[in-house]
């Protein structure tokens, strides 16, 4: 089972008004706030990070193979303590990866532990995402035993998931094991070796596409490969299975660069590996 939590505001604005005293909004789901002018500029203010606040930000730990050995863990325990949340947002910010133990095997586990540290965002696919092997019967490659090679989720979905969540109900007899790639990493091994498959990656915004013409779903948004902020990386998108046709004068050198992103993302040197049932011991 899997969740998707979402530590920003995600509701979609369906209309907003000027008013004399107060900015109204009237949020998607039909739900209204109102915000005085007075609170919102002293809210603005105090939303400037000051030189100390920005010290007091968690470092980022960019990681690779060797990180095997050094994952972070946690008990479901400790995750009903105040410090033990601020932990996991910790472990989550700093290594962009964290495991939780002792959660058992109760459905909708996922679900309660998300809302523990955000909002768990409902889409398409509902609160939770069940992910199970249907055989032949499969519609989606995540209902099916093949092995995925790695990328980043739902790269079609605007605003994009925060944090997704992972909880193993049953495992198989052999094999089964968890990929996870970091790709602040990647992208960082890749300016090294090309500047200019790294430039392209991050200057031309790529399409993604989902669609369920069953439940009438179409989902469109288009971010480049390496998303950055003043100069630092701020997020990857990757998916060669939801990845729309792109049209560029530069087209060739650019999935040449995307080729290159995608040897290095499925390297062992990057990649650790999890058998989710062993986290439960």
């Amino acid at each position: 089972m899997s969740g998707v939590v979402d530590r920003r505001n995600s509701w979609e604005v369906a209309d907003l008004k000027n008013e004399e005293q107060r900015l109204s909004v009237q949020w998607g789901d039909g739900a209204q706030s109102h915000y005085p002018w007075s609170w919102l500029a002293e809210h603005a203010a105090a939303g400037v990070a000051t030189d100390k606040q920005l010290k007091l930000a968690v470092p980022k730990h960019l990681w690779d193979q060797s990180f095997q050995s050094t994952l972070p863990r946690m008990d479901y325990e400790a995750l009903l303590t105040r410090s033990g949340k601020l932990q996991l947002c910790t472990y989550l910010e700093r290594y962009g990866l964290a495991f939780v133990s002792g959660l058992g095997v109760a459905e909708g586990t996922v679900d309660k532990v998300g809302n523990y540290i955000g909002h768990v965002r409902v889409t398409n696919y509902g609160a939770i995402f069940d992910v199970k092997d249907d055989g032949a019967k499969a519609t989606n490659l995540a209902f099916t035993n093949q092995r995925i090679s790695a990328h980043t989720d739902n790269p079609y979905r605007d605003p994009f998931p925060g944090i997704q969540m992972l909880h193993c109900l049953s495992c198989a007899e052999e094999g089964g094991a968890t990929l996870f790639t970091d790709g602040f990493s990647v992208a960082q091994r890749l300016k090294s070796l090309d500047s200019s498959a790294f430039h392209l990656l991050s200057s031309i915004e790529h399409p993604y596409e989902y669609r369920d013409p069953d439940a009438a779903v179409l989902l469109r948004a288009s971010v480049p490969v390496i998303k950055l902020c003043n100069e630092e990386v701020e997020r990857v998108t990757f998916n060669n299975r939801s990845a729309a046709p792109l049209q560029h004068e530069e087209l060739q050198r650019y999935y040449e660069a995307w080729a290159l992103f995608d040897r290095l993302a499925n390297s062992m040197e990057f990649t650790v590996k999890a058998h989710l049932r062993s986290l439960e011991s």
